[in-house]
């Protein structure tokens, strides 16, 4: 919560670039993430998923969104 809360791009990146690397490792594996569902809202101005989902969404086999515990 706090990195992607840094709003500076660092989380974002971090997850971009590792999902490609589990892709690329695991090409018929199925790949999934559990953001909550703020997080792909435009009040981040980093991108949050957004951000991730526009750069490797289509490695992304589903999302699980979290709707709880978000305050």
């Amino acid at each position: 919560m706090n990195a992607i809360n840094q709003a500076n791009g660092k989380a974002e990146q971090w997850l971009i670039t590792y999902t490609k690397a589990l892709r690329q490792n695991l090409p018929n594996g199925i790949i999934t993430h559990a953001p909550v569902a703020p997080w792909f809202s435009p009040i981040y101005t980093a991108g949050a998923y957004t951000k991730v989902h526009k750069e490797v969404g289509d490695m992304i086999d589903w999302y699980n969104v979290q709707f709880y515990n978000q305050g």
